[in-house]
């Protein structure tokens, strides 16, 4: 009888202790396989863009490190919170992740129009890399220069128009260019579009004055060929392109203290440190792989990886910071 009884408090001890294993990370021993599925991706922007390539570059090199497909999808509109959206309802468990660029972690929530107005449905996981924000006219333009752009847009209130793939309140470069606006006593119309192929096709037909584009090779290449020329950049210059260091920075130009930038991927709140910790990881070494650099290369992105303290870190100091700069633009 004795022994029946130690055979049965044995057991139920095992399985007491199972039950605090599986409960304690609110998923531990299902992070030691994670993942044994395809991960979904939210990326915030449409297909064929800067935003877009990367993204899926970035989940081919990550899946060969976690050993299971990153399978990108599209989710564009409201200056990539509807794609934000699709991560924060999603189950903590790993398998729904997306692109915490800078316009839906770092700028959109603090529009009114925005379904999230803080970071707490978020987990932040790692960043990636960093965007060249530039301000393109047309090379028929009667201003040649930045200076020359502000003399004008001054004479002519409202006159100047510019483009960009979102809302000027969702967007770093619209961010940047508001407060450079500011300084110079600038009254800009700001014209929102669906894509940057679109923004692209309306400065090329004189309907915008100004494109506030992300740089890349398209851009490059119609740089290239004469019918665009690039005025200033938000902060960095495009990477090993000498000839673009000449023009000026807007950050430098205003000493302007904040400038979001930021490539990083996230998840829903209530993600575990042990899937937070192993996506990481496989993140580090997908920033070294070259099925992502060569991407990044491509269009003149710069790599920068941040774990996910640091990425967490720097979201909310840059986060608490534009909230109060935008009290103060128009």
């Amino acid at each position: 009888m004795k022994s029946k009884l130690s055979k049965l408090s044995l057991i139920l001890k095992f399985t007491i202790c199972s039950i605090i294993l599986l409960s304690s990370d609110g998923s531990i021993v299902a992070a030691q396989d994670y993942p044994t599925k395809s991960i979904h991706f939210m990326i915030p922007f449409g297909a064929g863009g800067t935003t877009d390539l990367t993204y899926r570059a970035f989940c081919d090199a990550a899946g060969k490190y976690l050993g299971q497909k990153i399978v990108p999808i599209n989710k564009p509109g409201a200056g990539g919170t509807i794609a934000a959206m699709a991560v924060a309802t999603a189950q903590p468990d790993g398998y729904t992740l997306g692109g915490g660029s800078t316009s839906p972690a770092l700028i959109a929530p603090h529009s009114p129009d925005c379904p999230y107005r803080t970071l707490d449905g978020f987990r932040f996981i790692s960043n990636i890399g960093k965007y060249v924000y530039v301000y393109l006219v047309r090379t028929e333009a009667p201003y040649k220069t930045w200076k020359a752009f502000v003399d004008w847009a001054r004479a002519n209130p409202r006159g100047a128009k510019v483009g960009m793939p979102g809302a000027v309140t969702v967007m770093t470069q619209g961010f940047v260019i508001s407060q450079a606006a500011e300084k110079e006593k600038m009254e800009l119309a700001y014209v929102s579009f669906k894509s940057g192929p679109e923004v692209l096709t309306a400065t090329l037909g004189g309907h915008i004055t100004m494109y506030a584009s992300t740089f890349d090779a398209n851009i490059k290449s119609f740089i290239d060929q004469g019918k665009i020329q690039p005025l200033a950049v938000a902060d960095m210059k495009p990477p090993g392109l000498p000839e673009y260091q000449s023009i000026p920075a807007l950050r430098d130009l205003y000493k302007l203290e904040i400038v979001p930038n930021l490539k990083a991927v996230w998840g829903p709140k209530g993600l575990p440190d042990s899937i937070v910790n192993k996506l990481d990881r496989a993140f580090a070494q997908a920033t070294k792989d070259p099925i992502f650099t060569n991407v990044m290369d491509r269009f003149y992105m710069p790599v920068f990886y941040m774990n996910s303290e640091e990425t967490t870190r720097y979201a909310i100091k840059t986060f608490e910071g534009i909230g109060e700069l935008m009290k103060t633009l128009k």
